[in-house]
């Protein structure tokens, strides 16, 4: 029994070890509103339990769907992505929780932690802050990777060229752009309505094509519809193959669209990073 604990004791300090060489290269961990087998937001305030435990120790919790902070809204992968699963048990209450991910791969997953009370709002409360206990262990303290040495793949030498071309090429004509779009959107804003000058009933969702360049591809409808290149300037992305620019005014992601000389088209569009 001594040797098989002693084991397991080893086993267990070598995958914290590891787990703590891979975690602390995340910025934050976002929890989110609602867990699986529970079905209802923050009920029992399970969420808002996590988020205190992951705060308490060491990380920098964020509730999902919240404002995330602007290199979040950027680069997605800076992050952790929390779940709390329920394992069965007739007399146990019994629960982990897991790390993944901006590719949804698993990063880190607690022991299971366990409670024998019946009320399900103390069950939950004590057998979560057992599981908390592994995370505790990790010490966790975030370590900023070092900036990647590998070569490019070719795409992303492709889009760092477009990039560099397009702002060299396409700096006047971007400002020039984006000033005559927020000069147009400012005397509409407060006006904006589904049917006039807004696409806010249709949801655009931008994935991260790449870290290197921060450029993503955006979907509507589970359909891609243009792709966003990073001009350096912040809240400011230029369309691909378009003389199109995105940015933010006054809260609200704004599109505007040089269709010709005399002709800019701007709408406000319900944009999510």
């Amino acid at each position: 029994m001594k040797k098989t604990c002693l084991v397991l004791i080893t086993l267990f300090l070598t995958l914290s070890a590891y787990a703590q060489k891979t975690i602390n290269n995340y910025k934050y961990v976002v929890v989110p509103k609602s867990y699986d087998f529970l079905g209802e937001p923050d009920k029992y305030r399970l969420n808002s339990l996590s988020k205190f435990l992951f705060e308490k120790y060491g990380f920098t919790a964020l509730m999902e769907g919240d404002e995330y902070p602007e290199d979040l809204q950027k680069n997605g992968c800076l992050a952790l992505y929390s779940n709390v699963e329920k394992d069965g048990g007739l007399f146990l209450t019994k629960l982990k929780v897991v790390l993944k991910d901006c590719k949804k791969d698993i990063v880190y997953e607690s022991k299971l932690g366990e409670s024998r009370e019946k009320k399900y709002v103390v069950a939950y409360n004590k057998a979560l802050r057992d599981a908390f206990v592994s995370i505790d262990m990790l010490q966790y303290a975030y370590e900023p990777l070092p900036e990647d040495n590998k070569s490019d793949s070719e795409e992303v030498k492709q889009l760092k060229a477009e990039i560099k071309q397009l702002k060299e090429d396409n700096t006047k004509s971007v400002d020039n752009t984006v000033n005559l779009g927020i000069a147009t959107t400012n005397k509409e804003i407060k006006e904006v309505s589904p049917s006039k000058d807004t696409d806010s009933a249709l949801v655009y969702q931008a994935k991260l094509i790449s870290n290197s360049v921060f450029s993503y591809d955006v979907f509507a409808n589970g359909e891609k519809v243009f792709t966003l290149l990073y001009t350096g300037k912040e809240d400011i992305y230029m369309i691909k193959d378009k003389n199109a620019v995105v940015y933010k005014l006054n809260g609200n992601w704004v599109k505007a669209e040089q269709l010709n000389a005399e002709n800019l088209k701007v709408k406000v569009i319900n944009l999510k990073f």
